[in-house]
């Protein structure tokens, strides 16, 4: 299986990576959640929560960006998986609050409710930005771990084979994305 170049650091840890585009067009968080499932499936994981997840973050990425995305699923040896949601706008995520009868605006609830972890970070020099998340599960019960949920990768020009370096100002669900690449 080729690994793609900006995950090209991952190596001999890869269990699956697997990425496609989506058209900025309203078909596509529909299928979002079935290319999602299907990699839940070839792993052997639940994909119920990962499917709303996504959804949500295609619908923004079309919404808010006003961009086609790319959904990027990234499943590691002794690691949790994840799944990156790219668009290409530089404009940050921004929370807001619901009321019961508002249309939408509930997006970071979810997150927070489903994901173990989620965070986004945005790259200036390509005009894009990332929003990606890991699931709660058996596997997070060791929340004390250094690198627990922390899974996101470097972009592409990042010190390849590099390890997550732990950045104190990071907790679950925070923002920005807490992490650096030594």
């Amino acid at each position: 299986m080729p690994i793609q170049l900006d995950h090209l650091h991952l190596g001999s840890l890869v269990r699956l990576i697997r990425s496609r585009d989506f058209a900025a067009d309203p078909t596509a968080a529909a299928l979002a959640r079935g290319f999602v499932r299907q990699c839940c499936e070839e792993i052997g994981e639940r994909s119920r929560e990962a499917e709303l997840l996504v959804s949500e973050l295609v619908t923004n990425a079309l919404v808010h960006a006003e961009t086609p995305c790319r959904v990027t699923f990234v499943a590691l040896e002794g690691r949790p998986w994840w799944i990156e949601v790219k668009d290409w706008s530089i404009r940050p995520p921004t929370p807001r609050s619901a009321t019961p009868t508002d249309p939408g605006g509930r997006g970071y609830e979810l997150m927070d409710s489903l994901s173990h972890w989620h965070a986004d970070d945005i790259d200036q020099l390509n005009g894009s930005k990332v929003v990606c998340f890991t699931l709660k599960g058996e596997a997070d019960d060791d929340s004390n771990h250094p690198t627990r949920g922390a899974t996101c990768a470097p972009p592409l020009g990042s010190q390849l084979g590099a390890e997550l370096e732990w950045q104190p100002n990071h907790r679950p669900g925070s923002r920005p994305l807490g992490l650096r690449w030594a």
